[in-house]
């Protein structure tokens, strides 16, 4: 009977450690953007939703902001306290983005999309970026 115990006790301690929630799931997605098409040369900061396939960038899209022509920075724009396709966060101006549900800003114009204000308990998730093709292709991938 001890040993039923012991066994029960220490399953029961195994599952209830896995019961964690993610912040934002990891999805896997690779991204490619021409740096010379127009969409992207002539701004700071834009929206990718989905990649040249078809297939969704990010969970909700990726906002991308670039610091210097080789140094970009790619979040989710899914909002890390609503959590919900309908909340995704918008480009507020060209360093910042906000959440229409709960009004928490984003700083983008650093590599971990720090809270600035509101309810969101996290920063936006962020993404790995790199430029290559002699600065011509910015990729972007989970």
């Amino acid at each position: 009977m001890k040993r039923f115990l012991y066994i029960a006790v220490i399953l029961l301690l195994f599952t209830t450690c896995n019961n964690r929630e993610e912040i934002i799931p990891n999805v896997s997605f690779f991204v490619s953007v021409n740096l010379d098409d127009p969409l992207y040369s002539t701004k700071n900061t834009f929206i990718i939703v989905r990649d040249v396939t078809g297939n969704r960038a990010g969970i909700n899209g990726i906002v991308v902001y670039r610091l210097t022509n080789d140094t970009y920075y790619a979040f989710d724009l899914m909002c890390t306290n609503e959590k919900r396709p309908s909340c995704m966060v918008s480009i507020k101006d060209d360093i910042t983005c906000k959440c229409p549900c709960c009004e928490s800003e984003f700083l983008i114009a650093t590599p971990y999309g720090d809270i600035l204000s509101g309810d969101a308990p996290w920063p936006l998730k962020a993404y790995q970026t790199s430029v290559t093709g002699g600065g011509t292709i910015l990729n972007i991938w989970n």
